[in-house]
């Protein structure tokens, strides 16, 4: 009676693949105990205990390097190390995570404003914000890409985000303001402050920048009508995500804080 199993059994056994199992071996931590005469790999129970072992490391997100080194030269304090380090990395992707379960909530959201054809006046409350100011302009928005690099470049600023992020504007009476939204504060640049509190929101689709000036008056007609106070400048946010819906529209929102 045969007393060992072939790596297509253990595959079966365990819920690894045979792909998994031969890469083990190739980088030594695993040996099967007995190679057939057909040259089949035959494991005992042991070799399957220790892939086992080697399967729990790893799902822990613990490196071949450091499973490896657990392995051969097995110590509490090694052990110890390995899974403080895992356990950062797994914190590190729940926080990913997060975020991005996070960000598909915004795009759903968008997709059924967009669905719904819905312009929303609500109140939202928003701890301080910090805009670094990139560039001042008047309401023709003239950015160029090579302006904005240029800025980012000599800033030392993490360039990634851009096409990743909405845009943020600050809306003066004869001036408009390109911003990088900054809450760490990272950078020691020219920056406006948004104080906590409660601010007045105006969410909209629109299919050009001039539809935007007239949204800015219906926001003020809005605070004329319910005599709302408020204080501050405007602030304009043009959504990434919606791109990904129209290609002939785009999200904007309007928010500005009330006393």
């Amino acid at each position: 009676m045969r007393k060992y199993l072939t790596i297509g059994e253990v595959s079966k056994l365990l819920n690894i693949s045979t792909y998994n199992i031969r890469y083990y071996e190739k980088e030594e931590l695993i040996k099967p105990s007995h190679v057939s005469d057909r040259g089949y790999r035959l494991y005992s129970y042991n070799d399957i205990y220790s892939l086992n072992i080697i399967m729990i490391l790893r799902e822990s997100g613990i490196s071949i390097k450091d499973v490896k080194k657990l392995i051969n030269n097995y110590n509490k304090e090694n052990y110890r190390q390995a899974m403080e380090k895992s356990y950062e990395k797994i914190d590190e992707e729940i926080k990913r995570l997060k975020l991005l379960k996070r960000d598909i909530d915004e795009s759903l959201e968008i997709v059924d404003k967009y669905e719904n054809n819905k312009e929303i006046f609500s109140f939202k409350y928003f701890h301080k914000r910090r805009f670094i100011i990139i560039k001042k302009s008047d309401y023709q928005m003239d950015y160029s890409i090579k302006e904005i690099y240029d800025f980012y470049d000599k800033h030392s600023i993490d360039m990634s985000p851009l096409y990743k992020s909405d845009s943020y504007y600050i809306l003066e009476d004869h001036q408009i303001s390109l911003c990088l939204l900054d809450d760490v504060n990272e950078h020691n640049i020219e920056s406006l402050i948004c104080e906590k509190g409660k601010y007045l929101s105006y969410s909209f689709f629109v299919h050009n920048d001039m539809e935007i000036e007239k949204r800015v008056v219906e926001m003020f007609e809005y605070i004329i009508k319910n005599n709302i106070e408020y204080e501050g400048e405007m602030i304009l946010i043009i959504g990434l995500k919606a791109s990904m819906i129209s290609e002939s529209e785009y999200a904007a929102e309007l928010q500005i804080k009330i006393k």
